[in-house]
C-alpha cells in the first residue's frame, strides 16, 4: 500500500471518528470522539442507549454525524476538494505545516500523522542529522524489540541523569 493511500485512509478514519457535538459545533471547533457514544439528535448532544426488548431488536441504528470534509477543510484552511483528493489517495500527503493543522483539528498526535504520511517532523530531522549512523542503528535494533523494552528505553532516556 502506498504512503498516499495509507495516509488518506488514516485521515478519513480519524475525520469520521469525530462526532459533531451540537449544531454549529464545526464552526466553533468543538467535537467529541465517536467512541464516546455521543450522537447529535435535534441539535442536542445525547448518549446512544442500548434498548431492551422487541423494539430494540427492530430499531435501526441512529446515524452518526461525523465531521465533514468541508468542515475539516475550513478548520484547517485548505480547499475541500484538496482534502478529498488526499483522503482518496489521489493527492500526495500535504506539507508538515498542513499535517500539523490537521492533527490539531482532529485532536491527533502530529508525529503519528506525519509518520502515516511517510514524513518526519523537521525538529526530529535536525536531531537525526547530527548523528545519522547512531540513530539508524538504534532504530534498526529497536525494530524487533517488544513494546515494553522500547518503553523502558524511552523512560530511561527521558528520566536519565546526564
Amino acid at each position: 500500500m502506498s504512503t498516499t493511500s495509507t495516509f488518506g485512509d488514516y485521515l478519513r478514519q480519524r475525520r469520521e471518528a469525530i462526532v459533531v457535538a451540537a449544531r454549529g459545533a464545526a464552526a466553533a471547533g468543538k467535537a467529541v470522539p465517536a467512541a464516546s457514544g455521543a450522537v447529535l439528535r435535534g441539535g442536542r448532544l445525547s448518549q446512544a442507549r442500548a434498548g431492551k426488548g422487541t423494539m430494540a431488536r427492530n430499531r435501526q441504528p441512529e446515524p452518526r454525524n461525523h465531521l465533514s470534509v468541508r468542515a475539516l477543510a475550513k478548520r484547517v484552511g485548505i480547499e475541500p476538494s484538496y482534502l478529498s483528493k488526499i483522503e482518496r489517495g489521489l493527492q500526495a500527503p500535504p506539507s508538515e505545516a498542513t499535517i500539523a493543522r490537521l492533527a490539531a483539528a482532529l485532536g491527533e498526535d502530529v508525529d503519528v500523522m506525519l509518520a502515516m504520511a511517510g514524513k518526519v517532523s523537521s525538529d526530529l530531522q535536525s536531531v537525526i542529522r547530527k548523528r545519522p549512523a547512531l540513530f539508524a542503528e538504534l532504530i534498526r535494533q529497536m525494530k524487533n524489540m517488544p513494546e515494553r523494552a522500547v518503553l523502558r528505553i524511552v523512560r530511561e532516556v527521558r528520566d536519565g541523569d546526564w
